[in-house]
């Protein structure tokens, strides 16, 4: 028996199946119900096949690596225990061994009319710091640093439409010249850089560079380094009376005083930078860039916070190594150089998943963000908003882009504000 579903009423094929079967007499020993489609209808055909007492071929889909029984990546549950292995005992399966009960994973994405429309979806986020701070931003989205200066917007194609925040280039207290070239690479699906924080220095940005990203029209946030506990209080304090509120520290530099150890990667060297950057500059929202590079993420994590950061920004780059093979050399004049981009997405968002259960301070995840896919894995697994980066690079309109298509997955959730998104992981 063939079943056509373009009928009148657009009714399912279940439906058009049951009305089949009462029509007529199917309980012949030549009767057979063969049948493709999506994992819900094959049970249902399954059940309805089963109340009949009619044998039932389910022909079934899922995503294979090998294709040819090596990797046991193709499972599907048997009611017996075990699975079977889609490329070499399927794609045909008995419908009354299948373990249905162990395949479902049903959709959450509402129908068209529960839908909130996009234009009536708040967007906007709160980030909450200590002692009641907040840091409210129109958007989830951020512009990270290190990928963009002054110039690049106000002479560029980079549009701020939708951005809720745009941080500075790395700043240290003095001028740097940065690390010798080559300073980037490709990578398979993104990128290795060692720019060495080429930046003008402390003095020169408070003056020159400062009011130009004021005049952006997007909160600032200012990202700064320090080589010592006392260069990153003395920053942060002549930061702030230049009359900046959002600050964010860049913990994955060495720390001088302990022997060139990243400052990002000790548990005592985080609490102890934070806590006199808090001390010093107690009414500035402090943001805390942490390294992924860390033994235990999710104790610095901890450590940031107890210590007085308002929000974490997770993470840095991955450290990272290339060989140009015409040279025989490394294809970073530094030899190791941060690997940013979605090959390491996937590692970055577990550790924000780990960091997100453990700490009660907002988190800002960054790491391989292209659309507003990757920007909603983030938010699901808890954090509050975004940084996009090496996204930028190849779409100069990522932020707007990235918004839309977050939003729309809040309408097809059937939410009407994006915190609601936040923390909603289903295990």
């Amino acid at each position: 028996m063939e079943i056509v579903t373009e009928v009148e009423n657009h009714m399912f094929a279940t439906d058009l199946l049951n009305r089949e079967m009462a029509l007529s007499n199917y309980h012949g020993v030549n009767t057979e119900i063969i049948a493709c489609g999506p994992n819900a209808m094959l049970e249902k055909v399954a059940q309805i096949a089963d109340e009949r007492g009619i044998p039932c071929q389910v022909i079934m889909e899922i995503l294979m690596a090998c294709g040819v029984g090596s990797c046991k990546g193709c499972a599907i549950p048997k009611k017996s225990g075990g699975y079977f292995h889609l490329c070499q005992d399927g794609p045909a399966l008995p419908a009354d061994l299948v373990d249905w009960e162990k395949l479902k994973r049903p959709s959450v994405i509402v129908t068209e009319e529960r839908r909130v429309p996009v234009e009536k979806i708040n967007m906007g986020v709160v980030l909450v710091g200590q002692s009641g701070k907040q840091l409210i931003l129109p958007s989830p989205i951020i512009l990270e640093s290190g990928c963009l200066d002054e110039g690049a917007v106000i002479d560029g194609p980079v549009d701020l439409t939708y951005v809720g925040a745009i941080k500075s280039k790395g700043l240290t207290l003095e001028p740097r010249a940065g690390n010798p070239p080559p300073r980037v690479c490709e990578t398979p699906s993104g990128m290795l850089n060692s720019i060495g924080l080429e930046n003008v220095g402390l003095t020169k940005f408070i003056s020159e560079q400062l009011p130009l990203r004021k005049s952006l029209g997007v909160e600032v946030i200012v990202n700064f380094s320090g080589a010592t506990v006392h260069e990153f209080v003395e920053m942060a304090v002549k930061l702030a009376e230049a009359g900046v509120r959002v600050m964010e520290l860049n913990l994955s530099c060495p720390n001088t005083e302990k022997g060139g150890q990243m400052f990002a990667v000790s548990y005592g060297d985080t609490e102890e930078v934070v806590a006199a950057v808090h001390r010093a500059v107690s009414e500035a929202f402090l943001l805390v860039k942490l390294s992924p590079m860390a033994p235990n993420v999710v104790d610095i994590a901890q450590a940031a916070a107890y210590s007085g950061a308002d929000a974490l920004s997770l993470f840095n780059t991955y450290l990272g190594m290339k060989i140009d093979l015409v040279t025989r050399r490394p294809a970073i004049g530094n030899i190791y150089g941060g690997m940013s981009g979605p090959e390491v997405r996937p590692i970055a968002l577990r550790m924000v998943h780990l960091v997100c259960q453990k700490v009660s301070i907002s988190v800002v995840a960054s790491t391989g963000i292209t659309c507003g896919e990757d920007a909603a894995e983030y938010l699901i697994v808890g954090a509050q908003a975004v940084a996009v980066g090496a996204g930028i690079f190849s779409n100069p309109n990522a932020g707007p882009e990235i918004f839309h298509g977050l939003r729309k997955i809040v309408s097809d959730y059937g939410m009407s504000d994006i915190k609601e998104l936040v923390g909603s992981l289903i295990l």
